[in-house]
């Protein structure tokens, strides 16, 4: 069934130029942009042609469409939107770009060239009631933010803790984080089943690994046709959860 896309006109009630808000991050996949809200906890999947419309509009928008299909963090189906710029101001994804905004490395990351997650298995460490509590206030944690707070705000929370740990975090062992990080894979068979559950898994696995210091980069990856979105962790090059062919499909569209 097709759907008409009513062009854009220039509306008097948008009289500035326009940018993305701050908790809205951009990604041109293919013939589209996807865009993260993390403050609604949804995609937005923008289709081409009509390339001009927003770009005329939006100072920091990757490409244009004329419709956009909204899908919630929860998979429920997608709506069309009758008119996507007035849309958008209402959910408050688009502001006054005063000062113009910079030029965002929100969603540039390295991806991925080797997985350590196939060798957790070795890992000779034997879990500790320290484990065990960690683990079980680590999913304790994830399951409340997920209820009672946005992404907007969990994403704030393991950036402003990275920030703060900077300055006096121990280096990394490889060794010890590769531990770590098995424990935490053993565990959670215990406490979760993680089959399609990749946001609760990697936000989990994020607080476990803190409340041993470390840090590592929390990747959001969406990928279209049909759309699909995924998110991991990741220490530099190394992924720490699934093995690569589970992230190259997907283009990075936040880096927290």
């Amino acid at each position: 069934m097709s759907v008409k896309r009513p062009r854009i006109e220039m509306n008097p009630e948008f009289s500035e130029r326009l940018c993305l808000a701050p908790h809205v991050r951009a990604r041109r996949v293919a013939s589209h942009v996807v865009l993260l809200d993390l403050k609604r906890n949804e995609y937005s999947a923008a289709t081409d042609p009509d390339a001009s419309d927003l770009a005329r509009w939006i100072v920091n928008w990757p490409a244009s469409s004329t419709a956009v299909a909204v899908h919630s963090i929860d998979g429920t189906p997608p709506r069309v939107a009758p008119s996507l710029l007035r849309e958008m101001s209402l959910a408050g994804m688009i502001v006054a770009a005063h000062p113009p905004p910079k030029t965002s490395s929100e969603n540039c990351v390295e991806l991925p060239t080797q997985s350590i997650a196939d060798s957790y298995a070795t890992s000779r460490r034997l879990a500790t009631f320290r484990d065990a509590y960690n683990m079980a206030r680590a999913v304790s944690l994830t399951r409340a933010m997920l209820t009672f707070r946005t992404l907007e705000w969990i994403t704030n929370r393991f950036t402003v803790r990275r920030q703060r740990a900077l300055g006096h975090s121990r280096n990394y062992n490889n060794r010890e984080l590769h531990d770590v990080a098995s424990m935490f894979h053993r565990l959670r068979l215990f406490f979760y089943t993680p089959l399609d559950a990749c946001l609760f898994d990697t936000i989990a696995f994020g607080e476990f690994l803190a409340l041993y210091r470390f840090f590592p980069t929390w990747v959001f990856g969406v990928a279209v046709e049909p759309f699909r979105a995924h998110c991991w962790l990741q220490n530099r090059s190394t992924l720490l959860s699934g093995n690569l062919r589970s992230v190259l499909d997907y283009e990075p569209i936040a880096v927290v």
